[in-house]
């Protein structure tokens, strides 16, 4: 969006001295820019952020299988596997591989850390996206049983059921959200306000 050729290349030289991987959009988008320079920068940013996450995979791969009951191991393995299936690498059956893998390992998470809120979310969001609904609603059940003042907790069971087409237990969920002691954000009272008028 940047016009000026100087000032595109300082913005993509700024991001290689942070962490490149949250800003692999960026850089996949400057891997087109017309400017060559600007184009041969985010190509070695991209190429090294590939470089050190397949490395970290790799090592975390190991570390897991050896100490799967180790929560700190589990959860890391389970951070670089998610960064891996958000990188823009992998083809779809690759892709796929690897978030049913993700969702696997954050399930033994779950198991070994039941107190990880972040785990819950995690898993309802990555089984939604595997289209296993029939998980996404065991476990986001187990989070809002888990975490019952959590205001996301109740927001991902909403999520689950408009997914699986459920009017009945979204219905149902919204009762128990507005019933309990849940304290609403801004975000969560647009929800139950938008939902309460689907449902009236």
């Amino acid at each position: 969006l940047v016009n000026d050729h100087g000032t595109r290349r300082k913005m993509i030289i700024d991001l290689l001295k942070r962490d490149a991987t949250e800003y692999l959009e960026v850089l996949q988008q400057a891997v087109k820019n017309d400017d060559t320079e600007t184009s041969h920068y985010a190509v070695s940013a991209i190429v090294e952020v590939k470089r050190n996450l397949t490395n970290a995979l790799q090592e975390l791969s190991v570390k897991y299988e050896q100490n799967k009951e180790d929560p700190h191991t589990v959860r890391a393995y389970a951070e670089v596997l998610i960064q891996y299936t958000r990188s823009g690498f992998l083809d779809p059956r690759t892709l796929y591989k690897y978030r049913v893998m993700y969702s696997h390992v954050l399930g033994q998470l779950i198991e070994i850390a039941p107190e990880d809120e972040w785990a819950y979310e995690q898993k309802v969001e990555a089984d939604l996206e595997l289209h296993d609904y029939a998980s996404a609603e065991r476990y986001a059940q187990r989070y809002q049983a888990q975490f019952s003042r959590s205001e996301r907790a109740f927001l991902l069971l909403l999520k689950v059921y408009y997914e699986q087409r459920s009017s009945e237990k979204l219905q149902e969920t919204l009762r128990s959200l507005k019933n309990s002691p849940v304290r609403l954000s801004n975000k969560g009272l647009a929800v139950v306000r938008y939902w309460t008028k689907g449902v009236s």
